[in-house]
């Protein structure tokens, strides 16, 4: 019993002494730089989104044609070499109609 007591005890100082000290490591750098973004990659894509129905006379018969509608969609990728971070910017560059609606 007096054996676990002193043991306990010993560990309890040991801990208190125990010194930390965080130096960094290679290849860290300061979190208060300033990010320097590179752009890595740029390109649209078109995506189908929705097709609806438009309605329109022929030799005076109101008839019914499906119209797609697309989205095109700019992805721009950069990279930060000082702070490996990326980060993406995705832009809708416009909406096309498969068919005229006039």
């Amino acid at each position: 019993m007096i054996r676990l007591l002193i043991l306990t005890l010993v560990l309890i100082f040991s801990f208190n002494h125990i010194e930390t000290i965080a130096e960094p490591l290679e290849g860290d750098t300061p979190k208060n730089t300033i990010h320097q973004w590179k752009e890595i990659e740029n390109h649209v894509e078109k995506i189908h989104v929705d097709t609806h129905d438009i309605e329109y006379r022929r030799n005076f018969i109101k008839e019914t044609r499906p119209c797609k509608i697309y989205h095109h969609i700019r992805t721009i990728v950069y990279y930060c070499e000082i702070h490996g971070h990326t980060k993406v910017e995705t832009i809708l560059e416009k909406v096309e109609h498969s068919e005229d609606h006039s």
